[in-house]
């Protein structure tokens, strides 16, 4: 044994002469020896995991090619496989937490719905689920939302069915929405209305976003996730929407702190496509719902007035709806309706006559279908009436007396009609008038002198009429209105009266055969 250095050859004495070398060696074999263990540890790791995996991946397979085979998938489903439930799991996710390992998780069911979200957990989604459904059950009067899928118009049978706007938008919230998932585990039979309906309404705000901004392309309505918080996780609905383009109010309005429910629901001018959505009956604490200058298609959901019973006022106004007005329009203490600019046919129904002592705003105009109908008498028995009208409907007959027992109208506004007969002497009964609006009707007969007695008036029109005399100078004791009409009334004579003149109006428009001082009238017509 030698070790060669420099040239030289020296002779290696016993390794027992030299202890140090001998620990080293003893130390250099334990060393490798240890290695040879842990590397054999982190394989046989490896190999288990690689099982497991593979384990995994194929019950998953399983298990999907088995929800594929099934199309048509029931709530059931997402608690048993066969339509069973889980082993031990509670008939309702409200009487306790539920278990977490149905055969085809919510997990598998969004994923099938949607590819592209990476929804996590399924307790959530069996929770909203069996939410829905409860809700449905309770709103509907059918025991159970399952036994009768016609009876909620659909709604949940489309969150069971995949590739649906419901089921997007209840994969999305048992996914991201944080406020919900954080909550999910807590839900039990102690679980409050008030949570559960906390929860349902944020479903519905939810699928009014995937169904308008996706579904339908709305544009502006997508903008509201980015401006004005629509879809944000972790606030309250009550801090979604932002504000009117028009008017500036709030688009989801909470007029209490508790609880915070959603009291008005205002989704105008937002270029909106698509039908009324039936998930909005869901909403039965809505007291407000407007949707105003849209494109809205379908009918009126009658469900409004059968399932939401708090709701008071409606406001469809200019938006294409067809069909006509449901018979079932007769919720108690039902405030405001206003369907005018629409594509509505039929009458209007006799059961509107139920709301005489609530209604105080009708506005049914461009309802071609009353062509050559008159004017429903039961509108007489709306004595709480600050607003009526009835613009474009070419209603016939004579200008119904019963309209001046209407003494609490603030708007009257008849315009564009067939009306006949004359404007009578009760019309001074109408003193909290501002907008008197008679234009474009075939009116005949003097102007009365008690119209001086509205002294409240600002816009009085009288235009392309039939009115004949002279005009009253009583006109003149009109000092807040702003706009008086009288022009295309051929048969008016005379001049209009120094009284009226003095007014300083901002637009007076006599016929052209009415004589006008110099700076008094605007135009002659």
């Amino acid at each position: 044994r030698g070790l060669g250095g420099g040239g030289s050859r020296h002779e290696v004495q016993d390794a027992e002469e030299f202890p140090d070398v001998r620990t080293y060696v003893e130390k250099d074999i334990e060393i490798m020896k240890t290695c040879r263990r842990r590397y054999l540890s982190i394989g046989v790791l490896l190999a288990a995991v690689i099982i497991t995996v593979t384990v995994v991946t194929l019950l998953y397979i399983t298990n999907r090619s088995k929800h594929n085979q099934d199309s048509s998938t029931n709530p059931t489903t997402l608690y048993g496989g066969d339509g069973g439930t889980l082993e031990g799991a509670p008939s309702s996710p409200l009487d306790q937490t539920p278990t977490v390992s149905p055969t085809i998780d919510a997990l598998t069911m969004c994923q099938n719905a949607n590819q592209d979200d990476p929804i996590q957990g399924g307790v959530p989604f069996m929770v909203l689920h069996q939410l829905i459904n409860d809700t449905i059950a309770n709103n509907y009067n059918v025991g159970d939302a399952d036994a009768d899928a016609d009876a909620d118009g659909g709604i949940l049978e489309a969150i069971d069915r995949p590739g649906t706007t419901a089921r997007r938008a209840a994969c999305h919230m048992a996914g991201f929405d944080t406020l919900f998932r954080n909550n999910t585990m807590t839900i039990t039979t102690a679980t409050t209305m008030e949570d559960s309906y906390d929860i349902i309404q944020r479903y519905v705000m939810i699928y009014l976003y995937f169904y308008f901004a996706e579904e339908q392309n709305c544009q502006m309505f997508r903008l509201l996730r980015d401006t004005a918080n629509w879809l944000a996780p972790d606030i309250h609905v009550c801090q979604w929407g932002g504000r009117s383009i028009g008017d500036n109010q709030k688009l989801v309005d909470c007029f209490r702190d508790t609880p915070r429910v959603i009291d008005a629901l205002r989704i105008s001018q937002l270029g909106l496509l698509g039908t009324v959505p039936a998930q909005l009956t869901l909403l039965s604490r809505l007291q407000q719902f407007e949707s105003v200058e849209n494109a809205l298609t379908g009918t009126i959901p009658k469900t409004f007035f059968t399932k939401m019973p708090a709701l008071r006022a409606i406001n469809l106004r200019s938006n294409r709806l067809t069909g006509t007005i449901p018979s079932e329009i007769n919720l108690n203490n039902f405030a405001s309706l206003d369907l005018s600019l629409n594509n509505l046919n039929g009458t209007i129904p006799t059961e509107m006559a139920l709301l005489s002592n609530s209604l105080t705003f009708l506005n049914l105009g461009g309802f071609q279908s009353l062509r050559n109908k008159p004017i429903p008498s039961f509108i007489g028995n709306f004595t709480y009436l600050n607003f009526l009208g009835l613009d474009g409907n070419f209603h016939t007959g004579t200008l119904p007396s019963f309209l001046y027992d209407l003494t609490n109208l603030v708007t009257l506004s008849l315009k564009s009609n067939k009306l006949e007969g004359t404007v009578e002497t009760e019309i001074g009964r109408l003193t909290k008038l501002t907008i008197l609006s008679l234009s474009s009707n075939r009116i005949t007969g003097p102007i009365p002198t008690e119209i001086g007695l509205l002294t409240n008036t600002g816009v009085l029109a009288f235009s392309q009429n039939r009115f004949t005399g002279t005009v009253p100078s009583e006109l003149g004791m009109l000092t807040l209105a702003s706009k008086i009409l009288l022009n295309g009334n051929t048969m008016l004579t005379g001049s209009v009266p120094s009284e009226i003149c003095q007014l300083g109006f901002g637009i007076l428009e006599p016929p052209c055969q009415v004589s006008c001082s110099s700076g008094c009238c605007s135009q002659c017509a």
